[in-house]
This record gives structure tokens, sequence and C-alpha cells, in this order.
């Protein structure tokens, strides 16, 4: 487990500089990183890669270079008159949702053993999160699919007063499993406090829950106990 944990981060690291390398010159990301050109022009092929605390504190430095909140806000338009945004753009590039997958993967393998999603549009960057950490990923929905005769039940208390359903397949969660919740966008927070609430049922958790986007900060009055990992805000 050790040496493929290393191997997530690596790739990570590796696509953090290619990426830093489309929007910078190696003589601007080397004044960032204290590192020459030729060894970072390595590093980005594979040739060498930095090892332990070296690579850690390299993956830091790179993240604050590509600033993400600034690259996932590029690629969603703030609809005013309805209070939605729109994703599209976002959730459509697997390639930049593939390195942020690996980013989650890099934080919390090994840690984790099932990936949860409600059924929207956060499903594509919860695929990637779970392939990438080597578990299963458990989709929560909210209606009963007729083959599955057993589920973790829970619901949400919409704003309005009304109630929607949540169900989980019991078979896809374990007594003492750590969870993973990994959703496109967080708003209100009802829907992931109403996920955290099933896992309690059945005496499993839910570690942390890993969001590209929080738009306002209501989410915060339902999420309390659990750490909630954004790389963008939106007010």
């Amino acid at each position: 487990m050790r040496r493929y944990i290393n191997l997530i981060k690596a790739l990570y690291f590796i696509e953090l500089l290619r990426l830093a390398k489309k929007r910078l010159t190696w003589n601007d990301i080397s004044s960032k990183l204290g590192e020459s050109p030729a060894a970072l022009s390595r590093y980005m092929h594979g040739h060498v890669i930095p090892g332990g605390d070296k690579m850690d504190r390299l993956i830091s430095q790179l993240e604050y270079v590509i600033d993400f909140e600034r690259e996932i806000l590029d690629r969603v338009r703030y609809d005013t008159k309805s209070g939605f945004i729109d994703n599209q753009k976002l959730i459509s590039d697997i390639k930049f949702l593939d390195l942020v997958a690996k980013r989650v993967a890099a934080k919390y393998i090994g840690k984790i053993d099932v990936v949860l999603s409600p059924a929207a549009d956060g499903i594509p960057f919860a695929t990637l999160v779970a392939n990438y950490m080597d578990c299963n990923l458990a989709i929560i929905k909210d209606y009963k699919e007729t083959a599955v005769h057993k589920y973790i039940e829970g619901v949400i208390y919409t704003e309005d007063g009304g109630v929607r359903p949540l169900y989980l397949p019991r078979s896809l969660v374990r007594k003492g499993y750590r969870a993973l919740i990994v959703d496109d966008v967080i708003r209100t927070g009802a829907t992931h406090k109403a996920i955290v609430d099933m896992l309690a049922k059945v005496k499993a958790r839910v570690e942390a829950i890993s969001v590209l986007i929080v738009i306002g900060d209501a989410w915060r009055n339902s999420i309390k106990d659990v750490i909630v990992d954004y790389l963008a805000y939106m007010p």
C-alpha cells in the first residue's frame, strides 16, 4: 500500500508540474519552488522523482502556484436570477477532474474504505477519486432499485419544509467503515449531513467531505463534526 500511495503522489506531482508549465516559464516556476529548471524538467518527465518530505513540500508549493480556486471558478458561471451555478464546463473537463482526483486520493488513500456520492453531478469526480484510491464507490439515490432488498435509509429536510428520502444499498457499507463523501458542490449541506447520519446508523463514519465548490456559509450550520475539504468558495 505504501508504494501505491507514493505512486499516486508522484503522478499528482507530475500533473501539477505539467499544468504549471502551461502557465509559467521554467524560470518562473524555479523561482517559486527553489528548484533549478533542469531539475524541474527531469521531474516532469519522470526521470527523477523527489521523495518523502521534499515531494510533499513541492506539491504544496505547486498547489499555491496553480491556484485551484481560480482554475475551478474559471470553469463555472453563476446565474444571479436562479441562484444556481452552471458547472457543466467544470464537470465535463475530465482531464482537470482527473488532476483534482489525484489530489484527493493522495490525501486520503489508506484512510478510507469506501467513497460515497449523492446521485448528481458529482459522480464523475467521485468515480475518479474512488479509482485512484482503489476502493468502491457507493451512489446514494432518492429512490430504491427493485433488485436491492436492503438499504440504509435517510431523509433530507428541504428549506421549504419538505422531506426527501435517501437510499444507500446496505451491502456497500459495513460496520467500522471509514467513508469519504465526494461531490461537486455544497450549498446547504442538508444532503451531506443526512449521509453522515445514515452511516452512523450502521456504526460506520464519514471521515471527511471532499467537494470542488462550497457556496455561501449555510452549510456550516448543518455540518459541524466532519471536515469539509473544498477547493473553491463562492459567496
